[in-house]
């Protein structure tokens, strides 16, 4: 009884406590279920539900923000699985910040807060990043990021027979294609996750997810998408499966990039 009173416990309260309200299988979710609903995104029940893994792990990762001090290792992961997709195409190795700076250096550069990566005991095996209105992001791409690498990376002579790297090198001097307003409207934020293939457990995935939706909705986001070669069939199939991600058909846009967006 002297240690009731000492931690502020009184009979009722104790019992109220030791109810079994707290388990996750009792009214609403329990405890977890309450901590699920202090998220913006409450009601993304496909990321909330988690599996186990087919097989049983005893890894452990970490999921934290972006720093500066990360960016080479993002560069490092996004040009691995860019090579990846490519399935034995050779790219070239003369420029090795190529890949990066095309996909997601404006990210790192224009939109740090929105950025997480991911850890396991090796180093970093993975990243999101994401920007809330793309719009402005774009414009912001335009004025400053789009004009440095245009310095850094001269327009090939000819658009002719040209390879992956020119291709991309061509990017940087050409005009985007504009996503309609429509589309814009509901899905305003873009997001760009990768994940090394040495992580199989599928609940990791979802959380990084997790981390980089609440973080847009919280600043106001209603939507968001991403945009995935269609030749990359494991990135394709890894939004696939984290559920709620639709393909958008989109009129005039390149055919070989699958729009995919969601909800908040």
């Amino acid at each position: 009884m002297k240690m009731n009173r000492y931690l502020g416990c009184r009979s009722q309260s104790s019992a109220q406590f030791l109810s079994g309200d707290q388990e996750p299988w009792a009214f609403r979710g329990g405890l977890a279920g309450e901590f699920q609903r202090l998220l913006p995104i409450d009601g993304a029940n496909d990321l909330f539900y988690q599996p186990p893994p087919s097989m049983p792990t005893s890894k452990i990762y970490s999921i934290r923000p972006y720093f500066p001090k990360d960016e080479p290792s993002v560069y490092k992961i996004c040009r691995e699985i860019y090579n990846e997709g490519l399935g034995g195409v050779p790219f070239s190795e003369q420029e090795p910040d190529l890949i990066g700076d095309r996909l997601v250096g404006g990210f790192l550069t224009l939109s740090p807060d929105y950025g997480f990566v991911l850890e396991d005991e090796e180093g970093i095996c993975g990243y999101a990043l994401g920007t809330v209105d793309v719009k402005p992001f774009v414009k912001k791409c335009k004025m400053s990021w789009i004009p440095s690498m245009q310095e850094k990376y001269n327009k090939p002579d000819s658009e002719k027979d040209l390879s992956e790297a020119e291709k991309m090198m061509l990017s940087f001097h050409e005009e985007e294609e504009v996503l309609p307003e429509s589309f814009l409207s509901n899905f305003p934020s873009l997001i760009k996750v990768d994940i090394q293939a040495k992580v199989t457990d599928p609940s990791v995935a979802k959380s990084m997810m997790g981390c980089l939706l609440s973080s847009l909705k919280a600043n106001g986001s209603h939507g968001a998408f991403c945009e995935v070669r269609q030749m990359d069939k494991r990135m394709l199939d890894f939004y696939s499966k984290l559920g709620c991600f639709e393909v958008a058909k989109m009129e005039g846009f390149p055919k070989d990039v699958i729009i995919m967006g969601r909800s908040l």
